[in-house]
Formats: structure tokens, sequence, C-alpha cells
């Protein structure tokens, strides 16, 4: 366990966390973990001053409320298996301001003029399961992580893929006498379509829009890794 107050300053905040774990066997193995956590929001929300006019705030935001709830099972038979629930309350993001009507066309070249800070009246919710299973065989391995997402509350403004895959193909072996040390292969990686938080080069942020949606789609990269005593190399090739 572990936890922090703060004592003193122009800010509140604490933590509180905790795990504990059990081995059901010698191939399994559970745990749960908890974290609560009282922070404010980062200063960006709360004081942001620019040459551009639209870009100057002050704000008295309340504490953001986060409540994180942790299972995971290890196999080293089966699979690995985690499952995540966080709620947060007060949650704080940057949106585009509501009285503006704009289209794609006007977002395009507008939107530094537009993006504001926001903290959300509601309460966010996020269920997260991930499964992890590693194969090898011989000098080969195939490591394969597949995580499915849903936003069950809040969903205006917490914007995530509903399903995430990565999938690694690659090779490792140690040569010349254990001199060097090679892995090489190839990764591949799928998500869903959803409406990806935008980039704003002013404030240096990304901020909540619901004017495009990003298609899904795969990414296949190439990469090398080598050890030389005390020497690293590394290529990849997205």
């Amino acid at each position: 366990g572990d936890a922090m107050i703060n004592v003193s300053g122009d800010y509140t905040g604490n933590y509180i966390k905790a795990k504990a774990g059990y081995a059901l066997d010698e191939n399994n193995k559970a745990s749960l973990a908890v974290n609560v956590d009282s922070h404010a929001p980062n200063y960006n929300f709360l004081l942001y001053q620019s040459d551009y006019v639209n870009y100057n705030w002050r704000n008295k935001y309340e504490n953001v409320q986060t409540q994180n709830f942790n299972f995971s099972l290890a196999s080293k038979i089966v699979a690995n298996l985690e499952a995540d629930f966080t709620q947060i309350n007060n949650y704080t993001y940057f949106g585009l301001r509501k009285n503006d009507q704009i289209n794609n066309s006007q977002l395009q070249t507008d939107a530094d003029t537009l993006v504001t800070p926001f903290q959300y009246g509601g309460s966010v919710s996020y269920l997260k399961l991930k499964l992890k299973r590693k194969f090898s065989i011989g000098k080969f391995s195939l490591d394969n992580t597949i995580a499915y997402q849903n936003v069950l509350s809040g969903e205006n403004v917490f914007k995530v893929p509903e399903l995430v895959t990565r999938n690694a193909l690659y090779y490792e072996d140690f040569w010349f006498k254990k001199a060097l040390f090679l892995q090489t292969g190839v990764i591949a990686k799928y998500f869903t379509s959803y409406e990806a938080n935008a980039y704003d080069p002013v404030l240096s942020e990304f901020y909540v829009q619901d004017n495009y949606e990003l298609k899904g789609f795969p990414t296949l990269d190439y990469f090398f890794n080598a050890k030389i005593r005390q020497t690293r190399i590394f290529f990849k090739l997205e």
C-alpha cells in the first residue's frame, strides 16, 4: 500500500494505492489493485496567457477525482488477463466552444480560435479488458495483445477505439559466441474507428471533437534491434 496527502500549498491533493496478490499454483497468479486519486487539473486548464486573444483564461476548477480498480490473472498455460474499471469525476478536457457553429472546412483553418478548457459535470466511467499471450517455438516468438474498451458514461468527452490489437512476430538469438544479441521481426497493429482527439498546436494539447471519425486501419512495422557488448543499435521502418 501507498498513500500521500498535500499538507500545505495552494492546491489540495491525495492518493491511496493498494495491491494484493495470491499465487493460485505455480502456473497461475491473481492480483487486485485499487487506486483512489484526487488532484488539481494541469496548469494549462487553470491559467493560460497568449498573444492569441481567445487563448487567455483563468479558471478555478474542482479537483479531478479518479477511482480505478484492476484485476489481473497471469497464467503461464492459458494467457494473461487484465480487467480495469475507472470512474472519473470532474474530468477536465479541451474542446470546441459549443456556441460556435462550424463545419469541417472552417475547422481546418479556425480551430486555433475555438479550443477552450472544460470541466465535465457528469461522471466518466470506463471499462478495459486486455488479453495477452506469447507463443515461442525455438528462436521465433509470436506476442499477441488484444484490448476491448467501453466508455459506459461520458462518451461525448472521453473517446477511445472499442478494439485495439497488437501482434509481434520476431526472431531473437545470440550470434558470434554470444558477442551479438539480435532481435528482428514485424509488428502489426489495428484499431476500430472512433472520433480521435484533434491536436491544437498553440496549446500543444489534444482536444475533443465530433466533426471527423478516424477510420480503423492496420499498421505494419519492421524492426531490427542489436546489442554488441555495450553498444545498442535500433532500426524501425513504419
